[in-house]
């Protein structure tokens, strides 16, 4: 037991150098790029007043299908979620007003897959929340409906490297309304 014990730290290391060096590539090099968009199961852009759907949810909830791709930022291994070695996304959604409006989920640590061009994506989209409590709370669906809605999305990959992007679009009523 106590041979286990010492050699843990050991095999920790280990463990993070192979998910680091898994994609057996140079480390990138360049400025971070960083592309929010939506698509569940490929990355499709979004632009600037473009529409995106809020889709009533089959438990209750309100949410967005969002996505991510990225270029000079390690991509990590997508087929071992929250592996050490992946990245952390967070998306958030912020009204017109400035006021941040989804349930504020802890970052995804998912690695992401070689897309063309030199681009890596999500392996699939995520969903985006709104608070439930902002709902029950206020009338944040009309509020939110034909707005101008903020979306962000903040990466950081295993070596410290930081990006950020944003898009605003303009929320209309999707799925289940």
């Amino acid at each position: 037991m106590q041979a286990l014990r010492a050699s843990l730290p050991l095999l920790f290391l280990v463990s993070c150098l192979s998910t680091l060096s898994a994609c057996g590539e140079d480390p990138p090099s360049g400025p971070a790029v960083l592309e929010i968009g939506t698509g569940a199961l490929d990355f499709e852009p979004l632009t600037r007043g473009q529409e995106l759907s809020l889709v009533a949810g089959i438990q209750g909830g309100y949410h967005f299908v969002i996505n991510a791709r990225m270029q000079n930022l390690l991509p990590g291994d997508p087929s071992s979620p929250n592996a050490l070695g992946n990245p952390q996304t967070r998306f958030s959604i912020y009204l017109e007003d400035g006021s941040r409006v989804d349930n504020m989920a802890p970052p995804y640590r998912l690695g992401y897959r070689s897309a063309a061009d030199g681009w890596f994506e999500m392996p699939s989209g995520r969903i985006l929340q709104l608070d439930d409590n902002l709902i029950a709370n206020g009338d944040l669906l009309t509020e939110i409906f034909e707005q101008d809605v903020r979306l962000v999305v903040e990466i950081r990959d295993a070596r410290g490297a930081e990006a950020e992007a944003e898009v605003t679009v303009i929320a209309v009523p999707g799925e289940g309304f």
